[in-house]
């Protein structure tokens, strides 16, 4: 699982939820990132954080869906209303 998310406390007990789930989880910090921490694995899921630039989002989603990932992309909330 790749999973973009800020360094927030939600977004690092986000990665600490799936990985105590038992997932295989890949953090990076940037959409610009996501693609290569792909390269060359099988992802179950990628989750985006809804606070990465809105077009940065809008690119790695277009470039997910042209490659040859077919898994579920999330975009869920990393931080709440007013950062934290």
């Amino acid at each position: 699982m790749v999973v973009a998310v800020s360094e927030t406390r939600a977004g690092r007990r986000l990665v600490a939820l799936l990985q105590e789930a038992g997932h295989d989880v890949v953090r990076v910090s940037t959409a610009a990132a996501v693609l290569p921490a792909l390269a060359g694995r099988g992802a179950d899921a990628v989750i985006l954080a809804a606070s990465l630039p809105p077009d940065e989002l809008a690119v790695v989603c277009r470039a997910l869906r042209a490659g040859p990932y077919a898994g579920p992309i999330v975009i869920v909330a990393d931080a709440p209303p007013g950062g934290a």
